[in-house]
């Protein structure tokens, strides 16, 4: 090389790293290959709540190459560069109000340091205090629901070779490559129909993913390619009880099995401490020392044995019920002496029981007497002695209510129902398949841990997918639909959360033609239920009701204990909470369309030509054409009684310290005055925006829940169709509403194929309170998806 060309070269390369060093990049020997500095492979996440005073707290992402440390810098949409924010958690300030936030991440390692990877951005900060109280504001905990703090569904590689359906019975075929699969990686099932009998149910019991191949686009039902079916179970007969068989000329008497159990013992051999479920277990288990307020996240108790770090417990208490004074009138209810306190604050369960006496609940998960639960980690335990003030157990995240020495609280260690200690599953998946005719649940999952149910249909089942005594686990962009048994039996709910499941996420579903949306029987706190498409609820033709009764749309309740779970950006047809087996309390329900009626539909007990009531010029179902055309058992078709009742949001008596935020109730130029709708009425009622405080009990009311405001409840900033205009505004709370109570950043499934998505979608405060998406359908992902007929693939 010639002097002029080196000193050329040598002048390109000077100016080359100039321009690298006045653009902030740090030059190092390796670009990305292997041995070099850290490449960025998924950018950081952001979590927590975007509010002055509240912590957010930044991943790391994730990086070629092995880190060994990582810088960070807060970034202010508005301002730039946030000086001295260079940890991994920041705290926004009032300088950061109306501005959004993002953390650029640089990772090093012994080669050097990366080029940053910067973060989405998170919603608008808002300000301090907020609109909850606290004693419904359980947002950390919120902020825990599903896999977010695991990063989200884990990615894995296969185990064996992928499965093919063998025409016969492919049960043995599929759980020996189940228990062959290592933790961490998933089996395969190819495409086609894979049988199993009714009288056969996998167990998946540890961290493994089975998944089915393909994407699920099919035209119909199945709409994914791997079919998973019952070959001799439900039949869609729509008979009262439940009908199975090869084929309806082959009815057999049917076998109770989940499809799939995701558990660590056999069926149902779960417990907690060996307590029994059906008898006081009082006694049976540690109990805690002190009293234990809403918020601690340690705790002292009477002994450590059978307790270590890392080890998921459940704490719960007894009701403390008597015979109290019933404000909803009729006489008394079985119910703690605190439920009438004129304050949510301390939080504490306020329990009322549905009947007489204590309802056994051990089908939901729940112990006798126990159902304010919830599940915990153990991130700290105790130098004791014990019994004493340093025997503790410490939590990786707050209790969400009160646990009380006076009500005999305890805390449990998981096991089998013979004492033996037995550890949760961890990271377990069903993903991209459809489930057919299932006798006793799709899938049932318990003493799961960061679990998921991603992408599957379920239909033509008996019981729906049941989460149960579980935690940090989802069920996401899933199709649940055609309950084969829709009647009043208690098999008609196409998804619950039960026995003290805490901090789980249910979002981004389709739910159809079941007999409720959902329910949450004696789940734990700090669930999260979002974004979820909801309607068509019916009871079939011959199942004693008749589709002209409105049901339960989106809800957390049906059984005693719920508490503090949080309803963010559903559609429903209602929003409520009902009084069956008890009352739940704390719920938040924010920015949700509450429609108040079902769309028009078919009913299939009627539509569906295998059916013993099939009469297809009775099958439509109208809740908006006059007072309702529908069907009642035992009368002619239209039923004169019409349907309903018609209500937004409709939670029964008891229902204590629900928080009802930014909400928009009714259908545009249908729940109006004109077509006879009324703003509210406090027993039951028909066409009514607010339906707070009714019963079945023949006209009474609970007058603890009536008026625009009360001291049971907090009504801010809903929007209805009725007045077209936001009227219940809570004096000295702020008009302006978080994007979200959970989420710092719009949502991954807020993105479509040729449409684009508003987050938030719901918008009672802004001049149009629903959000359309730019292909003029919905501005909910999992309803657009359901119109489009597609529900596996976003417009």
């Amino acid at each position: 090389m010639n002097k002029a060309r080196l000193l050329l070269s040598l002048a390109f390369v000077a100016g080359a790293v100039s321009l690298a060093l006045a653009h902030g990049f740090v030059l190092s020997r390796g670009i990305g290959g292997s041995g070099g500095i850290p490449v960025n492979t998924g950018i950081p996440m952001i979590s927590g709540m975007p509010q002055v005073g509240q912590t957010l707290t930044a991943s790391n992402g994730t990086w070629s190459n092995t880190p060994t440390s990582y810088t960070y810098q807060w970034i202010d949409s508005s301002t730039g560069t946030i000086s001295g924010a260079t940890a991994s958690t920041y705290v926004p300030v009032t300088g950061n109000i109306g501005n959004t936030l993002t953390v650029s991440v640089v990772a090093v390692n012994g080669f050097g340091s990366s080029l940053p990877s910067t973060s989405a951005a998170t919603g608008t900060v808002v300000a301090a205090g907020g609109i909850l109280s606290a004693y419904n504001d359980v947002s950390t905990n919120w902020q825990k629901a599903g896999l977010i703090t695991i990063g989200g569904i884990p990615t894995r590689t296969q185990c064996g070779s992928t499965l093919t359906p063998s025409g016969g019975d492919d049960f043995a075929a599929i759980q020996a490559a189940i228990n062959a699969c290592p933790a961490g990686q998933f089996v395969l099932l190819g495409t086609g129909t894979f049988n199993i009998t009714m009288s056969e149910s996998l167990l998946i019991a540890k961290g493994i993913t089975l998944r089915g191949s393909g994407t699920c686009n099919n035209g119909s039902s199945p709409y994914c390619p791997t079919l998973l079916t019952v070959s001799n179970g439900e039949l869609m007969t729509y008979n009262s009880g439940s009908s199975c068989g090869t084929d309806t000329s082959h009815i057999v008497p049917c076998v109770l099995n989940s499809v799939i159990q995701m558990i660590p013992t056999g069926t149902f051999e779960q417990a907690w401490s060996g307590c029994a479920y059906v008898s006081d277990a009082t006694g049976c288990s540690t109990a805690v020392d002190a009293d234990a307020s809403q918020g601690q996240t340690t705790i002292q108790v009477h002994s450590l044995t059978n307790f270590s770090v890392g080890t998921w417990v459940r704490i719960d208490e007894l009701s403390g019920a008597t015979n109290q004074t019933d404000p909803a009138g009729g006489g008394n209810v079985f119910a703690a002496t605190d439920l009438t306190a004129s304050s949510g604050s301390p939080a504490t369960g306020k329990v009322a029981y549905g009947g007489a006496g204590v309802e056994d609940g051990a089908g939901y998960g729940a112990l006798h007497d126990r159902a304010t639960s919830e599940i915990h980690l153990v991130s700290a335990v105790g130098a004791g002695p014990c019994p004493g003030a340093n025997c503790t157990l410490t939590f990786d995240s707050p209790l969400t209510v009160a646990y009380r020495t006076g009500h005999s609280a305890q805390v449990y260690w998981p096991t089998r129902q013979n004492g033996t200690p037995v550890p949760f599953i961890s990271q377990a998946g069903v993903e991209n398949m459809s489930i057919s005719r299932a006798t006793n649940a799709p899938i049932y999952m318990s003493f799961c841990a960061y679990c998921w149910i991603s992408h599957v249909e379920a239909y033509d089942w008996v019981k729906g997918i049941i989460v149960s005594s579980s935690v940090r686990s989802t069920i996401v962009s899933s199709y649940v639909h055609d309950c084969a048994d829709c009647e009043n039996n208690g098999v008609e709910y196409p998804l619950a959360f039960d026995g003290g499941t805490t901090e789980s996420l249910m979002t981004d579903n389709i739910i159809y033609l079941t007999g409720k949306g959902m329910v949450e029987r004696a789940s734990g706190g700090g669930n999260v239920i979002s974004y979820n498409f909801q309607d068509s609820t019916f009871y079939m033709s011959n199942g004693g009701i008749g589709n002209y009764w409105l049901d339960l749309g989106i809800n957390g309740s049906h059984y005693v204990g719920s508490h503090h779970t949080l309803f963010e950006g559903n559609y429903g047809s209602n929003c409520e909470d009902d009084d069956t087996h008890g009352n739940e309390v704390y719920h938040t329900f924010f920015r949700n369309w509450c429609a108040g009626l079902r769309r028009p539909f078919n009913d299939p007990s009627f539509s569906t030509a295998t059916s013993v009531t099939f009469n297809a010029s009775d099958a439509p179902v109208n809740d908006a054409s006059g007072n309702g055309i529908g069907f009642a058992t035992g009368f002619s078709y239209p039923y004169s009684g019409g349907t309903g009742p018609k209500r937004a949001v409709g939670s029964m008596r008891w229902a204590y310290w629900m928080a009802y935020v930014g909400n928009v109730l009714g259908e545009s130029g249908v729940t109006t005055a004109g077509n006879g709708w009324s703003y509210q009425a406090f027993n039951e009622n028909n066409k009514v925006i607010w339906m707070l405080g009714w019963s079945g009990c023949g006209g009474c009311s609970d007058t603890n829940l009536s008026g625009v405001h009360g001291t049971y409840y907090l009504r801010h900033g809903n929007y209805d169709y009725l007045n077209n205009s936001i009227v219940d505004f809570q004096p000295g709370l702020t008009h302006t509403l978080p994007n979200s109570f959970y989420l710092s950043s719009v949502p991954a499934f807020f993105t479509g194929t040729s449409c684009t998505y508003s987050w938030p979608w719901v918008t009672p405060t802004a001049g149009s309170p629903i959000q359309a998406n730019s292909c003029s359908g919905s501005g909910l992902p999992a309803r657009a998806r359901f119109e489009a007929g597609t529900p596996f693939v976003q417009p």
